[in-house]
């Protein structure tokens, strides 16, 4: 949204930046002119800043959040699901908007399920889903309660040797 300083190399803060899910975001671009697209919508931007902000920078830092859909066109819902940093390229903010977050996640829990436990490498090379991307699922799987860092008997973290280095890995299991 354009309020605040603005300009080459620059972008608005996340104070006044109203967050959209993907197809109003292109939507947005596409029409060109951000004044006609909240008058489409009939939303005030700053009211909804004023009534929204705190939830939806709360909401963004839980990753438990349960993601929502967006709705019709007049039902604007936050997408909580995928998020580039601030400092990100404009590239980085155009791939996490891509995400769906449900489905990568998904498809870790199938592994787990149909492999047992596991590295986020080895989960990598089941799936065929690179280690960049399958790896930020798992935290967000355990903090759900679906999975866990499997443990030794003596209560320590049980790790792995990864399968390209000799870093160690945490293996991870579904939670009975």
């Amino acid at each position: 949204m354009i309020v605040g300083g603005r300009g080459v190399g620059k972008k608005s803060s996340d104070n006044t930046t109203v967050p959209l899910c993907h197809p109003h975001h292109m939507e947005l671009h596409a029409l060109g002119d951000e004044f006609r697209f909240w008058e489409k919508h009939s939303i005030n931007p700053l009211e909804w800043l004023d009534k929204n902000l705190d939830i939806f920078m709360e909401q963004r830092t839980k990753p438990t959040q349960k993601e929502k859909q967006c709705g019709d066109e007049t039902d604007f819902q936050m997408d909580f699901g995928a998020f580039a940093r601030r400092t990100d390229p404009e590239t980085s903010h155009e791939a996490a908007a891509k995400v769906n977050v449900t489905k990568s996640r998904q498809k870790t829990l199938d592994a787990l399920v149909e492999y047992g436990p596991m590295t986020n490498e080895e989960a990598s090379v089941n799936t065929g889903i690179p280690l960049t991307s399958i790896s930020p699922t798992f935290r967000p799987l355990a903090r759900m309660g679906l999975i866990r860092e499997q443990r030794n008997p003596d209560g320590t973290l049980k790790k792995k040797k990864g399968l390209n280095s000799n870093n160690m890995r945490i293996v991870w299991e579904i939670v009975e």
